[in-house]
């Protein structure tokens, strides 16, 4: 009868045992029970467990009337145990909010409409300097200095006004004697009981040191950028004109010119050519983090760019002995892309190739279709680089040898421009391969078929 009764959730009346299908002749002698009563006790509608009452004393049999009774009786029960249920879970939540509030790195304080001091936080015991202990069931005002309560009070006095939290910034002072004070900023909310009566408020502090001190760095790296992009600015004029300069005097006056006059001509061309290359760079930098760079697409087939660039090339290639192998495994390979810009990246890939290969070795360049994309793989046959400098390749003045004994030149901008100019055409760049026998670097870019 009780495993039917948990099944079913339904009580069981047996005034005689004999006249049901519960009787078992073999095992009536056993049990020697007539009459029952079988109740279940249920905890939020679910069967928990089953009260069992057999024969009456005197022998008199049980009725409905005792079915009734048996049944108010495991009601109180279960009552019983949903409340003492209720009151394990409401510790265990009391006790998860506390371990949540002491975990937070902010301090909460909250405070009655008295202005008592209900909860105090470990965070808030960690920025105000004060335990919990000493600050519980005081008046709030009472443990805050003079300058800084006038400030929290017009705060207050704002959020009693207004329908939601107020805010405000506090120089609390601190315990410290290395710090006059600690930059705070208040959260103020009012609580509300359920019959929208005034409950009090919570405040949030939180340290805004870290806040003040990002806001400063920023201020500076923007001061930074853009006296980087002053000077930049400023070269481009007068080095452009030596350019020119020194063009014109090449073309009037080189033939003239001993052995040595034309060495050191060339010497200043190539240093001239080299600033203005740097300079370039971080006109280009300062553009893409100001996010001013502007495309003008067109369509062009990528192997055309791709050999040009390697014409534009070739005598930095010679002057190490690097042979520079192209391979279009089709074309033409259509891309609707910024030429000057596409270009530019090319060059930094390519140029980079050459730099780390050793004099008399070899670039291998291939181009090639990949479903809506077009694939342009650099491979050199330099040193290598190790798999943790592969993760920041892609950095801002990030170099793969030590400044002082590195033997290429650079500053370390070519990769990070590649990857930014790539992803405004919506396209990729990444290092696909490295190892003692080189590095292999694939750009792709969106493919348009005609």
């Amino acid at each position: 009868m009780a495993g039917r009764v948990a099944r079913t959730g339904e009580p069981i009346l047996v005034s005689d045992v004999r006249q049901t299908e519960f009787y078992d002749p073999a095992r009536a002698a056993q049990y020697g029970a007539e009459s029952f009563i079988c109740v279940p006790v249920k905890l939020r509608g679910e069967v928990v467990a089953v009260i069992n009452i057999t024969d009456r004393i005197g022998g008199a049999r049980f009725t409905a009337n005792d079915l009734s009774l048996m049944n108010a009786m495991t009601a109180f029960a279960s009552l019983a145990l949903e409340n003492a249920t209720l009151q394990d879970t409401t510790a265990e939540l009391k006790d998860l909010f506390r371990d949540l509030l002491d975990s937070l790195s902010t301090g909460v304080v909250a405070v009655d409409p008295d202005g008592a001091v209900t909860c105090w936080s470990q965070g808030a015991e960690s920025l105000l300097g004060l335990p919990a202990r000493l600050a519980l069931g005081r008046r709030l005002f009472s443990l805050i200095p003079g300058p800084v309560a006038d400030r929290l009070r017009e705060a207050l006095a704002a959020c009693a006004q207004g329908e939601g939290s107020a805010c405000c910034e506090l120089e609390w002072p601190s315990g410290n004697g290395g710090r006059a004070s600690i930059p705070l900023g208040v959260t103020i909310t009012p609580l509300r009981r359920r019959a929208g009566s005034p409950g009090g408020h919570v405040m949030v502090f939180e340290d805004l040191s870290l806040n003040r001190a990002y806001a400063e760095l920023k201020r500076v790296d923007e001061l930074k950028s853009n006296f980087v992009a002053i000077v930049s600015h400023e070269l481009r004029t007068p080095l452009t004109s030596m350019r020119g300069s020194l063009h014109l005097l090449t073309t009037m006056c080189g033939s003239q010119l001993d052995a040595p006059g034309r060495q050191m001509l060339e010497i200043l061309r190539t240093n001239t050519e080299r600033l203005i290359h740097h300079v370039n760079n971080l006109l280009e930098v300062t553009q893409l983090q100001n996010r001013s760079v502007i495309l003008r697409r067109e369509l062009y087939d990528v192997c055309g760019l791709v050999d040009r660039c390697v014409e534009d090339l070739r005598l930095a290639a010679e002057k190490r002995r690097v042979v520079v192998r192209v391979t279009h495994l089709d074309r033409p390979l259509m891309v609707d892309v910024d030429m000057d810009k596409i270009k530019l990246v090319l060059r930094h890939l390519l140029d980079n190739a050459i730099k780390f290969s050793p004099v008399g070795g070899a670039v291998d360049v291939t181009t090639a279709p990949e479903c809506d994309t077009v694939r342009i793989v650099v491979r050199d046959t330099g040193g290598g680089i190790g798999e943790e400098f592969s993760k920041q390749a892609f950095d801002r003045f990030t170099q793969i040898e030590p400044a002082i004994t590195r033997a290429s030149t650079g500053v370390g901008l070519g990769l990070y421009i590649s990857r930014e100019l790539t992803r405004l055409h919506g396209g990729t760049v990444e290092i696909v391969s490295t190892g003692p026998k080189g590095t292999e670097i694939a750009l792709t870019l969106p493919r348009r078929r005609v």
